[in-house]
């Protein structure tokens, strides 16, 4: 993960864990996340997947089919013209949000860190 940063010019992140979740030593910054979201959206089946208010995958596990369903909590997505990405909280970073706004086939993209609360992120 750190080399795709470093290629991706993240260079204030450092990554610690493959989950995202606080770590002492784990950092990054708004723009390095921007940057992340940006190589992130020119995937098409992220961008289906993270624009999904509700998106459901199926697996083999050991011969036996499962599903999982995943509900999106960007409240943004009601809101035409945004195509998601991303809602975290740590204890570190707070309400975070990483949110995508297409206008005029530009893309818009939006990082909020360290929000007073939960539904702060979405104002």
């Amino acid at each position: 993960m750190n080399k795709t940063c470093e290629s991706l010019g993240m260079y204030s992140s450092l990554f610690c864990n493959p989950h995202g979740l606080s770590h002492a030593h784990a950092r990054s910054t708004a723009l390095d996340i921007a940057l992340l979201c940006s190589s992130c959206l020119e995937h098409e089946l992220f961008r289906k997947v993270v624009s999904c208010k509700k998106y459901t995958a199926f697996a083999t596990v050991e011969d036996t089919p499962i599903q999982k369903t995943w509900k999106n909590t960007n409240k943004l997505l009601n809101i035409k013209g945004f195509i998601g990405l991303k809602t975290g909280t740590t204890v570190t970073a707070g309400p975070c949000l990483a949110s995508a706004y297409q206008f005029r086939n530009q893309i818009y993209i939006i990082i909020v860190l360290k929000a007073p609360k939960p539904i702060s992120r979405f104002a």
